[in-house]
């Protein structure tokens, strides 16, 4: 059983649940929504957000060092240490709401931060979060002994509040429970107690997160490497059958076995690797599962389409990721790994 002292900042989390009581928006105010629109670069030594996502995903070490990024991307109704940023207005909160593309921004703004914090993304839909198989001990750790970023996740907590994704905070706290009980995060108990549990707005399920930490889940939610954000779950509560591959969809092929579809997908991109066809896809054609697993297999944003790099490297990630979907295929895979190998030591003319 976890133990913990008493909760502090009662009054500010109050306020926040109660949605500020009293405080008045600001009509000027707007940098917030601009922001969000693309139209204005953060401020001290930032940027648009869309080149944030593209030039600082996976980016620790920046992210671990800079000050002034985290109270653009998770703006809040309350003054942050960035001076040169301003508390969110309840009609910016409104405005980024209703747009879709400033949404998807947001949207992808957490998952930035997730991947920072060694966590995925495994459920757009319902909020769900595991941990990244690739990455996760060390960002674990970093999490651990960097306090700042305890202060960065109850911002994220209350910003996905005030951007209609309330539904998202208990996911996520479910996720750092579960790994507490598998001793990770632990340094982090304090904090989940005092403040990120608190800023949960239902009574109701503020009271199942408390519950958790006194007994250890019966399920647990894990990631395969490899897999994607929205790969293979393991262990998820709700879920009637184990789906032990990839169920993806490619270019809007839903009447075939989405796994089928990849496979050949991916197959068609070794076999044509100079055909720009494969090599970037426009973003608003493929669902979010397929660009998850695109993503892991060496696919990169690149303003709207995801694009695989030309290089042995990429084209690796992309084999091993057909391994796992098609294990049977093994045979083809290492004839044409042998043909690059031969391909290499020809002399160049």
């Amino acid at each position: 059983m976890f133990s913990w002292g008493r909760s502090r900042s009662v009054d500010d989390v109050e306020r926040y649940r109660r949605g500020y009581p009293g405080k008045k928006d600001d009509p000027e105010a707007n940098e917030n929504l601009l922001f969000y629109r693309n139209e204005l670069k953060s401020k001290p030594k930032g940027d648009y957000v869309e080149e944030i996502h593209k030039k600082w995903f996976g980016e620790y070490r920046l992210l671990e060092r800079h000050h002034g990024f985290i109270q653009w991307l998770f703006p809040i109704r309350e003054k942050g240490m960035n001076w040169e940023s301003q508390p969110l207005q309840k009609f910016e909160a409104k405005g980024i709401r209703e747009d879709p593309k400033a949404m998807k921004r947001f949207v992808k703004s957490y998952r930035l931060m997730l991947d920072f914090y060694g966590m995925i993304l495994i459920d757009q839909r319902t909020g769900e979060v595991a941990r990244n198989t690739k990455n996760y001990e060390v960002q674990y750790e970093n999490l651990e002994e960097s306090s700042h970023n305890w202060l960065r996740v109850t911002r994220i907590l209350k910003s996905l509040g005030e951007m209609g994704l309330e539904h998202y905070k208990k996911p996520l706290l479910e996720h750092i429970i579960r790994e507490m009980w598998r001793d990770h995060l632990r340094a982090c108990l304090r904090s989940l107690k005092d403040y990120w549990i608190p800023v949960v707005k239902s009574a109701e399920e503020r009271r199942s997160l408390l519950a958790g930490l006194k007994s250890p889940p019966k399920t647990e939610t894990l990631a395969e490497n490899g897999q994607g954000e929205n790969g293979n779950v393991e262990g998820k509560a709700d879920r009637d059958t184990k789906n032990q591959g990839q169920t993806q969809s490619v270019n809007g092929k839903g009447d075939e076995n989405p796994k089928t579809v990849l496979v050949e997908f991916l197959r068609g991109l070794l076999k044509n690797p100079g055909d720009e066809s494969y090599r970037a896809l426009k973003l608003d054609e493929q669902d979010e599962d397929t660009q998850s697993a695109l993503r892991n297999c060496g696919f990169v944003d690149d303003g709207d389409a995801l694009r695989l790099p030309i290089g042995d490297k990429a084209d690796e990630g992309v084999r091993l990721l057909l391994a796992k979907l098609d294990p049977a295929d093994k045979a083809e895979r290492t004839e044409a790994r042998e043909e690059v190998a031969v391909e290499s030591k020809r002399p160049t003319k």
